[in-house]
């Protein structure tokens, strides 16, 4: 009886961790089930949320965004930027970040990339719109890719959802074991 408690108790361990692991990974995408990580600076999130949907064949690359702390997008698709020269975002290719700065890659409607620095000044960001950066700009940073990436993405994601059953299930047979124990 303690033996299967142990061996449940293991499993149970084991399909926690995993779940998690997965959902932290899935943060950086917008797709994460538990909402307490916080990796990027500003308390910037990304979001794929399906409330939130520009186009309707939930297609992962048009749909995803970063938003604020207060939850209004600050780079998103469709959104258009003045600082100085117009820019609207058609996509988002990939963001990169360390405790101080985000830099997002976009492709704009004449299928130019653009690069979009995020820098907190006191109480607001500063935004810069690039046409290049340099390689020292990179250097440092976290890079998270969202262009041609939704099939990792949602194989990802179809993995840790995959978990919620088994989990269930050794669950149930722990707490029985513990409940069977107590009645003996």
């Amino acid at each position: 009886m303690v033996k299967m408690k142990i061996i449940l108790l293991l499993i149970l361990l084991f399909l926690t961790s995993a779940y998690l692991t997965l959902d932290k990974h899935l943060y950086f995408y917008g797709k994460n089930d538990i909402d307490v990580y916080n990796f990027l600076p500003f308390k910037i999130k990304p979001d794929f949320k399906t409330q939130f949907i520009i186009d309707e064949t939930l297609n992962f690359e048009k749909n995803f965004r970063l938003r604020d702390e207060h939850g209004f997008s600050i780079v998103a698709p469709k959104m258009v930027y003045i600082v100085d020269k117009k820019v609207e975002v058609s996509k988002i290719i990939k963001y990169c970040f360390n405790e101080k700065n985000i830099f997002v890659v976009i492709r704009d409607f004449q299928e130019k990339l653009k690069y979009i620095f995020f820098e907190l000044k006191k109480d607001y960001f500063n935004v810069n719109i690039k046409d290049d950066i340099s390689k020292d700009e990179w250097r440092g940073l976290q890079c998270i890719l969202i262009e041609n990436n939704s099939e990792q993405i949602k194989t990802i994601e179809e993995l840790r959802n995959a978990i919620y059953l088994p989990f269930l299930i050794f669950m149930f047979l722990f707490l029985t074991e513990i409940k069977n124990k107590h009645l003996s």
